[in-house]
């Protein structure tokens, strides 16, 4: 919910047609369904063990989503591609993609801190529009509110208290 919630309020009515995902884990997973149920045509996994990522593209193909390898680098253009690894959790990480060769309308970050990761500070620098991981924990904690407290959740407070003074 908080992947496609944080999606759908960049790409508002423009369905996502190629969609890139680092990473074949759980947030890779959720990342994939998001993206299909935004109606990304096509979902490409990419992985630095192929064969993790191909159990994923398994998994989505079984889910109903358009889903395959990628198993050279990326060099085309996608509509979204997403940080689904941990890298960027600690300073010094290795970039999870470099954009050369590849453009994008938004990047999406699933890691999230205190501070905005090297790769967004790159997209950013590159003209891209790009979401960190906050947006997508706070509207996952928006969809979970209701269910914990009865009554709907004060996203500006919740934003305001996830983001002001860091960007």
């Amino acid at each position: 919910v908080g992947i496609r919630r944080s999606l759908e309020t960049r790409l508002r009515d423009h369905r996502p047609r190629q969609v890139l995902i680092l990473g074949a884990g759980g947030a890779a997973a959720a990342a994939g369904l998001a993206a299909a149920q935004l109606g990304a045509s096509d979902v490409h996994i990419v992985n630095r063990t192929p064969g993790r990522a191909r159990l994923l593209v398994e998994r989505l193909t079984a889910a109903g989503v358009n889903a395959s390898v990628l198993e050279d680098r990326p060099s085309a253009e996608y509509d979204v591609i997403i940080n689904a690894t941990s890298l960027g959790l600690h300073e010094g990480d290795a970039l999870p993609l470099s954009f050369e060769g590849v453009s994008t309308g938004l990047v999406l970050d699933l890691v999230y801190g205190l501070r905005q990761t090297a790769w967004t500070r790159m997209a950013d620098a590159a003209g891209m529009d790009w979401i960190d991981g906050r947006e997508v924990l706070l509207h996952q904690a928006v969809a979970c509110y209701p269910l914990w407290f009865g009554t709907e959740a004060p996203i500006e407070h919740m934003r305001s208290a996830l983001f002001d003074g860091v960007r």
